[in-house]
């Protein structure tokens, strides 16, 4: 089921899609007309009229997709169990190994930098490209001093 709200949640309308065929984890959307859904099965829905229509795209994985957003470089991420699905236009979307088995679940953006976070671990997205840093241990008083492991690079042109 999709819910759509326009008074910031007083009321809230139900927006029936045939592309919504599973459950539905997380929704995200970059401005008021274009915004993104994500489920099982590897499910990503698109609206382009502030969620009065949605249309399925195609999906590189058919796992299930847990969490959405885009960096400052509308450059858009999805969680899956063992890896990030990258876009660069919104539309095509590329899967990408992390190489451990973290079960990422949640997309934050943390002063500016999305984090991926899983059950087994934490990525952190290092500068403005597509580059992610597997975190070893987290600084409680100054993120930016955490200790890294593993680099993961995101290979972003097309195929």
């Amino acid at each position: 089921m999709i819910l759509r709200t326009t008074d910031g949640g007083k009321t809230w309308q139900q927006v029936r899609s045939d592309a919504a065929q599973w459950s539905l984890t997380s929704v995200y959307f970059r401005d008021a007309n274009n915004g993104w859904i994500v489920g099982f099965s590897g499910q990503i829905l698109r609206s382009r009229d502030g969620g009065v229509t949605w249309k399925a795209q195609t999906s590189p994985v058919t796992s299930s997709l847990s969490s959405i957003l885009f960096d400052s470089s509308n450059r858009g991420w999805i969680t899956a169990d063992d890896s990030l699905l990258v876009s660069e236009d919104g539309e095509s979307w590329k899967d990408i190994k992390v190489g451990d088995q973290l079960f990422l679940c949640q997309l934050i953006t943390v002063n500016g930098a999305p984090w991926a976070i899983g059950q087994l671990g934490v990525l952190r997205q290092t500068g403005p490209g597509s580059a992610w840093k597997k975190i070893a241990s987290l600084d409680p008083d100054d993120p930016l001093k955490d200790s890294y492991t593993d680099s993961i690079t995101a290979a972003t042109q097309p195929n």
